[in-house]
C-alpha cells in the first residue's frame, strides 16, 4: 500500500494544514468558539460532473454506506444548519477548542468535505455524497489555509486519529497535510492501520514545479491511501501533489459540495476533495462487504480502478481514477490458480487413448509431408522466376536509379501541416 499528505512551507510551524479549495476565505486567527465564518452557499440544482463521471449511484442498490462510520479528521462539521448532512454526525470532538464539540466550521472546508462522502438526498437537490447513509465523526483540528489560522499541530491530528479508532471508525478521512515527518503521528497512524481501519490522505496541493512537490504526511505513511487530484478531462490537476505515495485519483477541480450553514458551493480545486470521493468509496465497499480487512478494501481500490492517462502505477496517477460501481461489485481474486488434480484412466480408458494417440501420430506425419511438398513447390517456382531476372542482372543487387537534382525539381508538392503553428490554441 502506498503513502501520502502535503503542506505549506508557510504553516509548517502550526503542524497542519488544510489542503482545500484557493478560493477559500482563509480561517481568522482568532476566531470565536462555535462561529461559522463563511457564508452560506447557493443552491446547484444540476448533478456535479464529478457524480455523471464516477456514478456512484450505480452501486447504491447493493451499498449506500449504512453501517458505516467515517471520521472526517478537519475543519470541523456544520451539520446543524447543513440539511443534507443534518443526523449524519454521530459524534464530534474539538481538538482546537473543546467548547465546539466539532459541530462548526469557521471555513467550511469539513463541511465540504464531509458531504461529498455522506451528503443526504434532498428535493431538488442533485448533488448526494458518495455514501449518501454513512455515519459521520467529526473532529476539529485544524483552520489553517494560506498561511492562516488555527492548528491543533502533529499532536492533535495524532489525537484524533486515535480518538476515531476508540469511536471504531472504519474510514478515517484526512484532507490535512504536514511537512513533517512526526513520530507522534506516525505511530498513530500505525496503530489505527493494526486496528483494521481505512486511512485515506490527501496528497497536497503543492505539485507544481514552484512549490517543489514536496513528501507529505500522514499521506506518505504505510498503510494510507493516498489520493491525488484530476480534471474533467482525467488529467492530474497541475497542483496536485505527485510522488510514488498517490495511490489513487478522484475529481479534485471545479468540484461541488455542501457549505456551512446551507446551500451548497462550487469552484473548489483541492486534492482535499478528491481524497474525500475515495472516502466515500471505501465506506461503500466496507458496506458492501462488513469483515472485508482495511488492506483488502485498499486492494479492491487499486484493483478496480480505472485506467487513467499515466497509466497503472504512476507517480501522478497512482493506481488510476478511483470506480464506485466497479469497487463494489467487481470481484478480485486473492489467491494463485488451484492445480487441478491428476489424471488416473482406467484400463478401458489407457486403451482409447492409445487408439487416440495413434491417429495424432498418423496425422501429423500427413501434415508434415504436405507441408514439406508445398514448400519444394514454393522453391522450385521461386528460382524459376528468379532465374531469368538473375540472368539479366547478371547476379548482382541492382541500385535504385539516384534521383537528379534538376532545378524542375523543385516543384515538388510540401506535406500539408496538421496544426498551423502561428495559429492562437
Amino acid at each position: 500500500m502506498s503513502k501520502r499528505l502535503a503542506g505549506l512551507a508557510s504553516v509548517a510551524a502550526l503542524g497542519v494544514a488544510l489542503c482545500g479549495a484557493a478560493l477559500l476565505n482563509p480561517a481568522p486567527a482568532g476566531a470565536a468558539a462555535g462561529q461559522n465564518c463563511v457564508k452560506p452557499g447557493q443552491s446547484h440544482p444540476e448533478a456535479p460532473w464529478a457524480q455523471q463521471m464516477l456514478g456512484p449511484q450505480r452501486a447504491w442498490p447493493l451499498a449506500s454506506g449504512g453501517h458505516v462510520t467515517v471520521a472526517v479528521l478537519d475543519s470541523g462539521v456544520d451539520a446543524k444548519n447543513q440539511p443534507q448532512l443534518r443526523d449524519r454526525v454521530t459524534d464530534g470532538t474539538d481538538f482546537i477548542d473543546a467548547k465546539t464539540k466539532g459541530v462548526v466550521d469557521c471555513t467550511g472546508h469539513g463541511t465540504q468535505v464531509a458531504g461529498i462522502i455522506g451528503a443526504q438526498a434532498r428535493t431538488g437537490i442533485a448533488f448526494r455524497g458518495f455514501a449518501p447513509d454513512v455515519h459521520l465523526l467529526s473532529a476539529r483540528v485544524s483552520d489553517a489555509e494560506n498561511g492562516s489560522g488555527q492548528s491543533a499541530g502533529t499532536a492533535g491530528l495524532a489525537q484524533a486519529i486515535d480518538w476515531a479508532v476508540q469511536r471504531q471508525a472504519d474510514v478515517i478521512n484526512i484532507s490535512l497535510t504536514t511537512l513533517a515527518d512526526d513520530a507522534v503521528l506516525r505511530d498513530a497512524v500505525a496503530r489505527a492501520v493494526a486496528a483494521n481501519v481505512v486511512i485515506v490522505a490527501a496528497a497536497g496541493n503543492s505539485g507544481s514545479a514552484a512549490d517543489g512537490n514536496p513528501v507529505v504526511y500522514p499521506a506518505a505513511y504505510p498503510g494510507v491511501i493516498g489520493v491525488g487530484a484530476i480534471d474533467m478531462t482525467g488529467h492530474r490537476w497541475e497542483q496536485s501533489g505527485h510522488r510514488r505515495f498517490v495511490d489513487l485519483v478522484a475529481p479534485g477541480v471545479d468540484v461541488i459540495s455542501t457549505q456551512a450553514g446551507g446551500g451548497q458551493v462550487s469552484g473548489l480545486n483541492g486534492t482535499s476533495y478528491a481524497a474525500a470521493f475515495v472516502s466515500g468509496t471505501a465506506a461503500l465497499v466496507r458496506g458492501a462487504n462488513p469483515t472485508m480487512r482495511a488492506e483488502d478494501v485498499a486492494r479492491r481500490l487499486y484493483a478496480t480502478a480505472t485506467p487513467a492517462p499515466g497509466g497503472v502505477d504512476s507517480d501522478e496517477y497512482g493506481n488510476g481514477i478511483v470506480n464506485p460501481y466497479s469497487a463494489v461489485f467487481d470481484r478480485t481474486a486473492d489467491t494463485r490458480p488451484s492445480v487441478l488434480p491428476g489424471l488416473s484412466p482406467s484400463p478401458a480408458d489407457r486403451a482409447g487413448l492409445a487408439r487416440v494417440a495413434a491417429w495424432q501420430d498418423s496425422g501429423r506425419l500427413a501434415a508434415g509431408l504436405t507441408a514439406t511438398a508445398v514448400l519444394v513447390a514454393l522453391a522450385v517456382l521461386g528460382v524459376a522466376k528468379a532465374l531469368p531476372l538473375g540472368r539479366r542482372r547478371r547476379w548482382r543487387a541492382r541500385m535504385a536509379a539516384q534521383v537528379r537534382d534538376d532545378p524542375e525539381d523543385e516543384q515538388v508538392p510540401v506535406p500539408v501541416q496538421l496544426f498551423d503553428e502561428d495559429a492562437e490554441g
